[in-house]
C-alpha cells in the first residue's frame, strides 16, 4: 500500500492549474523573466507570465514602472519583427532614452484613443488579434469589474505579455487579474509590495535597486507633440473594425 505522502500528489501532479496554498504556483504560461532575481523569486513560474493580466500600481506615473519592465520587454522585441504597443499612455515616449535602455524606438508603438470609451476595446482588439509582443495600457480610472473580466480572458487568448498600469488607489478594487503588484518610487529604485499572486501572501515589500532618473523615458505631451511626427504614433477617433 501507498503511504499517505505518497497518495498526496503535489498539485502540479494533479493539474498544472492547482498549487498549495503555501506554495508559489508553477505557472502554465511562458514565463520571461523580469530581469532581477529578488523578484523572480517571489512571482508564480519565476518571472512574468505571458497570456495574463498583469497590473502594476505605482503611487504615481513615473515611479520606476517603466524601468520595471525594461528587461523583460527587452527580451520579447530585440529578436523578433512583433512591437511593444502603448496604449492610453499619458506621455509621449522619448526615443532617446529607449535607445539608451538598448530598445529600438522603431518596435514601439503609441496609440492614444481620443475617447475614453475606445481604450479598452482597442485593448481587447489587440490581445484577441494578438498584434504585439508586449501590451502596455494605461488603465482608465474608474474600471468595472466587467471591464476588467474582459481584458482578463482577451489576455489568455494572446502570447503577449500584458501589463495594466493603473493607480495605488485601485488596488482596493477587486480584479481578475492573478498577479497585481504596486510600487513606491525611491531615490534610487523602487519599493514593490506583490498585492496578488497565485501562492501565499508576500508581507514584506521588496527592493528594487534602479538606475534611472524619473521621467526620463516619456517627455510631456504639450512639450512634445512635435516630435511626434515620423514615429509610430496612432490616434483613433473612432474604432477600427477588424474581420
Amino acid at each position: 500500500m501507498k503511504s499517505a505522502s505518497q497518495a498526496q500528489a503535489a498539485p502540479v501532479q494533479i493539474h498544472p492549474a492547482l498549487w498549495r496554498a503555501s506554495q508559489l504556483a508553477q505557472g502554465r504560461q511562458p514565463i520571461v523573466s523580469t530581469g532581477y532575481t529578488v523578484l523572480n523569486d517571489e512571482l508564480p513560474g519565476g518571472g512574468w507570465p505571458n497570456s495574463t493580466f498583469i497590473e502594476i500600481l505605482p503611487t504615481q506615473t513615473g515611479s520606476g514602472e517603466i524601468s520595471l519592465l525594461t528587461p523583460a520587454l527587452k527580451q520579447v522585441v530585440n529578436n523578433t519583427h512583433r512591437r511593444i504597443i502603448m496604449l492610453n499612455c499619458p506621455f509621449v515616449p522619448n526615443s532617446l532614452c529607449w535607445l539608451h535602455w538598448q530598445l529600438n524606438p522603431n518596435k514601439l508603438v503609441w496609440v492614444h484613443p481620443n475617447q475614453p470609451s475606445q481604450v479598452l476595446w482597442t485593448a481587447e482588439q489587440i490581445l484577441r488579434h494578438d498584434a504585439c509582443a508586449a501590451l502596455l495600457l494605461w488603465l482608465p480610472s474608474p474600471i468595472s469589474l466587467a471591464a476588467a473580466r474582459k481584458l482578463h480572458l482577451a489576455a489568455q487568448r494572446s502570447t503577449a505579455l500584458f501589463f495594466g498600469l493603473g493607480q495605488k488607489q485601485q488596488q482596493q478594487r477587486a480584479s481578475p487579474a492573478p498577479l497585481r503588484l504596486s510600487l513606491q518610487g525611491a531615490p534610487d529604485g523602487i519599493h514593490i509590495s506583490i498585492i496578488k499572486r497565485q501562492g501565499p501572501t508576500h508581507v514584506a515589500p521588496l527592493f528594487l535597486p534602479l538606475s534611472f532618473k524619473k521621467g526620463a523615458s516619456f517627455t510631456f505631451k504639450q512639450e512634445a507633440l512635435h516630435q511626434t511626427q515620423g514615429s509610430n504614433h496612432v490616434v483613433l477617433d473612432q474604432p477600427v473594425h477588424t474581420s
